[in-house]
């Protein structure tokens, strides 16, 4: 496994050596089955089902960092959070430690899915985002209660700025800040879901992907839908400065014959995955009507995060622990 470069609030804070970029790939940890990423931290998911992280860990990202150390390391160094380590995770006495199968990584948390179908988050949660019913950080990997989903298989998770997508068993969840119609529940819900609530217009979805402030789903139809900040018409929809609270049919003569397979959002873009196949001829609605539709289903993009000043309204992600944590841009 190979990258280049990592930093705080405070500037680079270097990868294999101390506050120095790499200038050429450096080696970080083999027996890996997984990675994945955030904007300055990393998960790496071993053959032998562990979880190791490294990056910044300001904002408990790390899962493995005391608060007291976030910055930089603390009195450890910096060393002690760009060198991987596995991240341990609280257990009954006596009963195995987890094996975990799949990670996934949103901006500022990460999300990692054990063989006995249990999900662990840690991160970053101001708003929700993590799911566990308060807006407290998790500088600790939390489990989630087992009844958070009717039934946790098929998972996919795709973390935003502030905000999660989810898909499990075809359905669609959403968590953490609504502005913007990030979440797709409307514009009359009015509350911030502390736990995954379900987007009901959705179902049977096989993809999903969160980027700052939007949302996309793929249906196993091969027909995809956006919803949230649309500012720069990365939603593939033609209502730039128009928020999208509800999803809404993506594209146009450009996905005639067209079968979408996956999606990813970056900050101020999104990318789509798809192959010809003339049984999918449709002209995608370009209302914004919030239409129920049957046997769709979904999996996870990952996002990375671009400056908000298309949006004039739009919160600066603050790059100040406590200011990621206590305070919320109107």
């Amino acid at each position: 496994m190979y990258i280049s470069l990592i930093q705080d609030s405070g500037g680079p804070i270097g990868l294999v050596d101390a506050y120095t970029p790499a200038t050429s790939p450096a080696w970080l940890a083999s027996d890996c089955f997984k990675v994945a990423s955030g904007n300055d931290h990393i998960g790496i998911l071993s053959l032998a089902g562990e979880v190791l992280t490294l990056g910044c860990a300001e904002q408990g990202q790390l899962g493995r960092v005391h608060q007291i150390f976030s910055y930089r390391g603390g009195r450890k160094g910096v060393m002690a959070i760009l060198t991987p380590q596995v991240v341990r995770c609280q257990k009954p006495r006596h009963a195995p430690k987890p094996k975990f199968v799949d990670i996934f990584c949103g901006h500022f948390n990460m999300f990692a899915l054990t063989e006995d179908h249990a999900l662990y988050v840690w991160g970053l949660n101001n708003y929700g985002q993590l799911g566990t019913d308060d807006t407290k950080s998790c500088f600790q990997p939390r489990r989630l209660p087992d009844d958070t989903f009717e039934e946790l298989k098929e998972l996919q998770v795709s973390g935003g700025q502030h905000h999660t997508v989810l898909s499990c068993a075809g359905n669609v969840y959403v968590m953490g800040r609504r502005d913007y119609g990030r979440l797709g529940l409307g514009q009359d819900d009015e509350q911030e879901p502390l736990r995954p609530k379900r987007v009901s217009s959705l179902s049977g979805a096989v993809d999903v992907a969160a980027g700052c402030a939007c949302s996309l789903a793929v249906l196993e139809s091969g027909r995809v839908y956006g919803w949230g900040m649309n500012t720069n018409l990365q939603l593939g929809v033609k209502t730039a400065d128009e928020d999208l609270w509800t999803p809404v049919e993506v594209g146009g003569n450009w996905l005639e014959n067209k079968k979408v397979l996956g999606v990813s959002l970056g900050g101020q873009h999104a990318a789509l995955l798809v192959q010809d196949d003339s049984s999918t001829s449709h002209t995608p609605n370009s209302s914004h009507s919030n239409t129920s539709h049957s046997n769709t289903s979904i999996s996870h993009g990952n996002t990375t995060t671009e400056n908000q000043n298309t949006h004039q309204d739009m919160d600066h992600t603050p790059q100040n622990e406590l200011e990621l944590q206590d305070k919320k841009p109107s």
